[in-house]
């Protein structure tokens, strides 16, 4: 549908007639979202009125407002993109503003005194219009620091929008140089102030404000100062028992380490990093003291209480008893994980045709909250996979006899290289028994790549593009998913994070290239902590790490992962058999269409319900 005639010319007296004034004046929510829908809606009544030239400066300033900023200091010659991206439609994105638009942009950005607009504008001018040595480039430039520092830093808007402007700020700053060299104490003195007025109610607000401080940077001194004031807002809540108030308290002793750290404090950082730990004993804790305990959770937060104690240096552990704490923390956790209830429950199965389970599959993540939607998104694929109902259904198969079972498979490569070989079924020997162990696997294989291609059209696919029309997920928002999820290794949840992120974006070639591996680290961490050996020490002395075709066939695995997993992952990376995706990644054999086939969407999408499950399986009474 056309908004407006595609040859109108809009002009800055339309700017002027459309209303932009009172727009402003009566959208009392802050951020770009709520422009976006004000200056959408007065768009559409002035098009409709036949006000064709300020409509189009209404649709062009709702356009603008729609596009989200990229959280990443990566992203820093193209900071924007659509917010919504479905089926082959989207909101504006920064290549859609054509040179007249950008022209009109020009002559306007100057008109507001606005903070959020006149931001946007400016940065969208830098970005598109000017070459980033002009004179009008720098200024713009220098116009999109001014304002993106006024945006406050309050509870009262989204911490998505402020966030991002400030960090678009400091990127700026940072790409301007010595062009901005002023601008960049104009940046860190108010964080600071707005760091140090901080209460205990404002607990999440601080560690937010850390972490852009550490971008900018500090002395010293001052990050000594920051060490000590995170330090006291999380003592603040060491008599509190309610799961939000405890992992606030980690978060801001997490911080403040890191702090203590840069200020080279090495016996204070420890201490922090030792309450980190104990944070994460007290949530275990909380899970069991409740009338319905979860002893699963308690588990999980022991574990990652262990596994935050490893990460203080050796010098550090003597002094602090570490070694005493760990002893007594496996001991806990071995408890609660003997009387452990189980895994998250599935959602059951519908009993429908293929159309009526996409609507429904559309239907589960529809009408929630982000984190329910998301909960819903990981449970999606129904009945779960079942490693003992797949291997009961192919052995029945076998046992009918059948022309197809008495010859040997042979499995090409695109190329016509012959990459593994199947032997004919021994109808001499018992289908358990080791010389039909390959047929037998082979015809699992073969039958979970047939599942994948249902589940992913009939309910992965669909939920997905609902749960993106609903929510406007970043990246950000997945990297605490994955810091929160005791499956992910310590220091890996950036890369988990950007990887799910990028599969909400369909963005699955980046998806597949960050997940592969650190999935394989993910299968070596837990192992190398159960007592597996994950090394090979050749005949010259040399020790290397195991791929994860050998780490996921250790006895070990099944115990720390399951059976379905380990066979899930045997399927997806390790086997000649399936789309054996870690090495043909590895080996550079994936081309784009490969990273986009539905096991590379399906394997991003286990990838996904593993972090979730192990998040939500640490917060099921929360």
């Amino acid at each position: 549908m056309q908004r407006y005639p595609s040859d109108l010319e809009v002009t800055a007296q339309d700017f002027a007639d459309c209303g932009w004034q009172s727009i402003l004046a009566d959208t009392a929510e802050a951020g770009y979202e709520p422009l976006w829908r004000a200056f959408s809606k007065a768009a559409e009544l002035a098009v409709e009125a036949k006000m064709n030239g300020p409509g189009k400066a209404l649709w062009l300033l709702a356009d603008a407002c729609a596009m989200r900023l990229l959280s990443s200091p990566d992203n820093r010659q193209q900071p924007f993109a659509s917010t919504i991206t479905h089926l082959g439609w989207r909101t504006a994105g920064p290549d859609d503003f054509i040179e007249a638009d950008l022209d009109f942009f020009a002559q306007v950005v100057r008109s507001t005194d606005n903070s959020w607009l006149k931001a946007r504008l400016a940065d969208l001018l830098w970005v598109r219009k000017y070459k980033s040595n002009d004179t009008k480039a720098i200024c713009m430039a220098l116009d999109a620091i001014d304002n993106y520092q006024r945006i406050p830093i309050n509870t009262e808007i989204l911490q998505n929008d402020w966030q991002a402007c400030w960090e678009r700020a400091i990127t700026l700053v940072k790409m301007l140089g010595k062009g901005a060299a002023d601008k960049l104490n104009d940046t860190r003195q108010p964080l600071l102030h707005a760091l140090h007025t901080l209460t205990k109610s404002e607990g999440w607000l601080a560690w937010k404000v850390s972490d852009l401080l550490q971008w900018v940077g500090l002395e010293m001194e001052q990050s000594a100062e920051v060490a000590n004031k995170l330090a006291t807002l999380a003592r603040d809540y060491d008599t509190d028992t309610e799961q939000v108030q405890i992992m606030t308290a980690g978060r801001l002793f997490r911080q403040a380490a890191i702090w203590f750290g840069i200020a080279d404090d090495k016996a204070e950082a420890a201490a922090m990093t030792v309450q980190v730990a104990e944070c994460y004993v007290r949530e275990g804790r909380s899970r069991i003291q409740t009338p319905h305990p979860s002893y699963g959770a308690a588990a999980s937060f022991y574990e990652q209480a262990i596994q935050t104690y490893r990460t203080i240096s050796r010098q550090q552990r003597q002094a602090l008893c570490i070694e005493v704490r760990i002893t007594a923390l496996r001991k806990q956790m071995d408890e609660a994980g003997e009387k452990s209830l189980g895994d998250l429950g599935e959602i059951p199965f519908p009993e429908v045709d293929f159309r009526e389970q996409m609507v429904w599959a559309s239907q589960a993540v529809q009408n929630k909250t982000l984190t329910e939607a998301l909960q819903a998104f990981s449970r999606i694929v129904l009945t779960p996979f079942k490693y003992q109902d797949l291997w009961q259904q192919i052995v029945a198969q076998l046992k009918q006899p059948s022309l197809m079972h008495i010859f040997p498979v042979t499995v090409l490569a695109e190329n016509g290289r012959v990459i593994a070989r199947i032997p004919c079924l021994d109808t001499n020997a018992d289908l358990v028994d080791e010389a039909n162990r390959a047929r037998v696997f082979w015809e699992m294989t073969r039958m979970y790549r047939a599942w994948l291609n249902f589940y992913v059209n009939a309910f992965i696919w669909p939920a997905l593009g609902s749960l993106l029309l609903e929510h406007r997920l970043r990246e950000a928002d997945l990297i605490e998913l994955a810091s929160r999820s005791p499956i992910v290794p310590i220091g890996r949840e950036r890369l988990f994070g950007k990887a799910l992120f990028a599969g909400f974006n369909h963005d699955f070639v980046t998806a597949l290239h960050l997940l592969v591996p650190q999935v394989e680290n993910m299968v070596r961490y837990h192992l190398k902590h159960a007592g597996a050996r994950t090394t090979h020490l050749d005949e010259h002395g040399v020790q290397t790490e195991n791929g994860i075709s050998t780490l996921i066939d250790q006895p070990e695995a099944e115990k720390v992962f399951g059976r379905d997993v380990v066979f899930e992952i045997k399927a997806l990376y390790c086997t000649a058999m399936g789309p054996n995706l870690r090495n043909k990644l590895a080996h550079g054999l994936l081309n784009d269409t490969d990273c986009q086939s539905i096991e590379a969407i399906y394997a991003w999408w286990l990838g996904l319900r593993l972090v979730c499950h192990a998040f939500w399986n640490a917060a099921r009474t929360r």
